[in-house]
């Protein structure tokens, strides 16, 4: 498993209130005993989420002392070979893409 999180400090002054985080995990096989179709063979998950990108609204309007008082962010969720179930060949996933999903999500953390 890997988290992460770095400031986009690369970016123009006016501009430094950028962020992105994240987690990555890869998870190995099961075993057919715990796989929720019998007679399939489980498959490794990878597993990220979210992929965040923020934007710090209190810092860009109120100052460093604000910061991270009011976050406004999106995020990018990937989940390949869902419980184990391998995208490739299992008969739930095969045509439908339910072992593989993809979301965007967004939101506004608020501190108090």
């Amino acid at each position: 498993e890997l988290n992460y999180y770095m400031d986009l400090g690369f970016l123009p002054p006016n501009m430094q209130f950028w962020s992105i985080s994240g987690r990555a995990a890869w998870y190995g096989e099961k075993g057919n005993e715990n796989n929720p179709l019998p007679g399939t063979k489980t498959a490794i998950e990878f597993n990220s989420e979210p992929i965040r990108l923020t934007f710090d609204a209190s810092k860009a309007f109120m100052g460093d002392k604000y910061s991270h008082f009011v976050d406004v962010w999106v995020a990018y969720r990937y989940w390949q070979n869902k419980f184990g179930l391998d995208h490739k060949v299992s008969r739930v996933c095969v045509g439908n893409s339910t072992c593989t999903e993809e979301t965007v999500y967004g939101g506004v953390t608020v501190k108090f």
